[in-house]
């Protein structure tokens, strides 16, 4: 399992995102491995240990501050690997691959990933998917959660579950709605479970933009 770090001079950088809440975390982890991730959680759940993902810490609200203690897991140094799919047209990435990478990556492949939050040149994918990011474009597009199509992540108690999209229209309402799985996790702001691999569906790129 990951050591867990207790430098103080270490703590103190997890203190503050970039909101005005302050809080000191008791340790701080940094996984390479999805089972150090499950070791982790499984082992903070048996003891009642406050745990809290966090990646670039770029929310504006608090929500990667340790405000009760416990143990963060710093999800950036599982792996910031993405790969496009052109026959599926699909994106699939590791948690701490930066939206903007993502942006450039899709488009290198004929493809566009229209979800464009402020904090893309330094948010992770999977603050993005923890938070339903959204941005500028999101009000012809939709925010993140209409683009995900499958998840990879470890629950409350350190087990590892997977959620797939069975292909309902992303913006459908009332109980078609409720088939989409994925549609649960994302914007749950780490209460459902830490991200360790997103899948998201791309458009092919605009033949030309405006502005």
């Amino acid at each position: 399992m990951s050591t867990v770090i207790r430098d103080p001079e270490v703590l103190s950088r997890y203190e503050r995102d970039v909101s005005v809440v302050q809080g000191r975390p008791d340790g701080v982890v940094r996984p390479t491995e999805v089972d150090q991730v499950e070791q982790i959680v499984g082992l903070c759940a048996k003891e009642g240990t406050p745990v809290l993902a966090v990646g670039a810490r770029t929310s504006t609200t608090g929500a990667s501050v340790a405000t009760d203690g416990g143990v963060v897991v710093d999800m950036t140094a599982l792996g910031t690997d993405a790969q496009v799919d052109p026959q599926t047209a699909t994106l699939r990435a590791q948690p701490g691959a930066v939206l903007a990478d993502l942006h450039l990556l899709a488009r290198q492949h004929g493809f566009d990933m229209p979800v464009d939050p402020t904090s893309s040149p330094d948010c992770t994918i999977g603050g993005a998917v923890a938070t339903n990011a959204s941005g500028p474009s999101s009000f012809r597009h939709g925010a993140i959660a209409d683009w995900v199509v499958g998840l990879e992540f470890v629950d409350g108690l350190g087990q590892r579950r997977r959620l797939r999209s069975p292909g309902v229209p992303k913006r459908a309402m009332g109980p078609a709605a409720l088939q989409d799985a994925p549609r649960w996790f994302v914007g749950s702001e780490g209460t459902l479970g830490m991200l360790t691999e997103a899948t998201l569906r791309l458009r092919p790129s605009p033949k030309s933009m405006i502005g």
